[in-house]
């Protein structure tokens, strides 16, 4: 779904045409909004989540193996629950970070949470060899910007539907066209096959504390 969304699809456009030379290291976070929480316990407790990187990072790992055109080859995770030990017992991680070496040699970081004070906050780095693209560094709500005698505040995006929904909307939209044109969509079943194995392997790196090799063939 987030490639549908306007400000990755442009740094798609700038990706391709050059802009920034050769990709050498990629960023990426999602956080969810810690008042989800409660929520999130509940579904976890009935549902097999798939664990924080499945649930969390796979959106990211999609978007890196179409900005590059390149696969990971080992990853190496870790994860704790500091901001909400409770999640132990459900065999849940709170926080997961991921270090992935691509086939190229370039390297990637996944970072998946559920403890933001402030509301959703999601957010890409993309280093390359002749510049640098970033990627909603803040997630405003709207232009208002409130000051008062308490300080200066900016309302913040409270959840991951709110940041994503004219994406949500245009993969419907592309949906629709391609059933009416009998055109095959360019995102393959293949690319979420292969984003789903890599998230499995981070979860077995951080739960084993090993280096995981990738194999997607």
């Amino acid at each position: 779904m987030r490639r549908f969304d306007s400000s990755y699809k442009h740094a798609k456009k700038i990706i391709d045409d050059g802009k920034i030379g050769k990709i050498i290291y990629i960023r990426a976070y999602g956080i969810d909004p810690i008042s989800g929480m409660e929520s999130f316990k509940k579904f976890a407790t009935d549902n097999d989540s798939g664990g924080i990187f499945v649930d969390m990072c796979i959106h990211d790992i999609d978007l890196i193996r179409w900005y590059t055109h390149d696969d990971p080859v080992q990853v190496w995770a870790l994860g704790n629950d500091i901001a909400a030990p409770e999640l132990k017992n459900i065999g849940e991680y709170e926080t997961g970070v991921a270090m992935l070496k691509f086939k190229s040699g370039m390297i990637a970081t996944l970072l998946g949470g559920r403890h933001a004070a402030h509301g959703n906050q999601v957010e890409m780095v993309i280093m390359g060899s002749n510049g640098w693209i970033r990627i909603a560094q803040e997630p405003n709500k709207d232009f208002l910007t409130l000051f008062t005698n308490e300080g200066v505040v900016k309302p913040s995006m409270q959840s991951f539907s709110e940041r994503f929904s004219e994406a949500f909307i245009d993969e419907l939209r592309d949906f629709v066209n391609n059933v009416k044109t009998g055109k095959s969509s360019d995102i393959s079943v293949d690319d979420g096959v292969k984003a789903l194995k890599i998230a499995k392997a981070c979860k077995e790196s951080a739960d084993q504390g090993i280096l995981v090799d990738i194999k997607l063939s």
